[in-house]
């Protein structure tokens, strides 16, 4: 018995690797995503307990949490894939 199996050129081996990169990359972004929404439920907590007579210690719930990577080389290179793979935020 032949084992068959597929059979892939250099450009599909290519873009295969370039999907894992991409894959990995959407990850971490998503993960990233989650953190900032559990540091925004954390600050607004941390106000609402804070006693009325008090300075709430965030003012300004989303400021210095976001970032954005897409001016990294990496991410450039892999937008199509990246964009496809993540969720609508």
């Amino acid at each position: 018995m032949i084992a068959h199996e597929p059979m892939y050129d250099d450009e599909a081996l290519v873009m295969f690797e370039d999907i894992k990169v991409a894959e990995l990359i959407a990850a971490i972004l998503e993960y990233s995503k989650e953190l900032e929404d559990k540091v925004l439920m954390l600050r607004k907590e941390i106000n609402n307990l804070t006693p009325p007579a008090k300075h709430k210690p965030y003012e300004d719930l989303y400021s210095d949490v976001f970032r954005v990577f897409d001016h990294y080389p990496a991410y450039q290179k892999y937008r199509e894939h990246i964009e496809a793979l993540l969720e609508p935020f």
